[in-house]
């Protein structure tokens, strides 16, 4: 297994996109964690939510977590993704993960584990917990380094 060595976790409303590769490295470098913008069809207490300062900064940890946990198989191919969808608990649990699309088994499996074993990640609160409950769906994807 590698670790990845380059990588970017976005959430925004009920949509994540992430991207890395399987280039080995040491220690993963991380991108910092961008915000994007909601999309005009979200709910207004969707867009409250994601424009909460608290939620930025809870988003920020749970992308490091789950980017520290990811690692892919060696003989990963670059250009492959999976997504994932799931709820938060009031515990900072993923609740009922559930893999909607990956280029293989491996790479899904890849990303599922990376979830599990960042889990649970800390309770949502103040301002963060407005995701509790809230479908989100986070997009992983492989790329070469810049």
């Amino acid at each position: 297994m590698r670790r990845i060595a380059r990588h970017g976790l976005v959430l925004a409303v009920a949509l994540a996109l992430g991207c890395a590769t399987s280039t080995p490295a040491p220690e993963p470098a991380s991108r910092p964690y961008t915000h994007h913008p909601v999309p005009e069809t979200a709910s207004a207490a969707t867009r409250a939510c994601f424009e909460e300062p608290d939620t930025a900064l809870y988003l920020e940890a749970l992308h490091g977590k789950v980017i520290h946990a990811w690692h892919l198989p060696s003989d990963t191919r670059r250009g492959q993704s999976a997504t994932i969808g799931f709820t938060m608990n009031e515990s900072g649990i993923p609740l009922a993960p559930r893999l909607q699309q990956a280029s293989t088994p491996e790479f899904g499996a890849a990303v599922t584990r990376a979830l599990q074993d960042a889990s649970p990640f800390a309770p949502p609160i103040g301002g963060a917990s407005c995701l509790i409950g809230m479908p989100l769906v986070v997009k992983f994807r492989n790329m070469p380094l810049p």
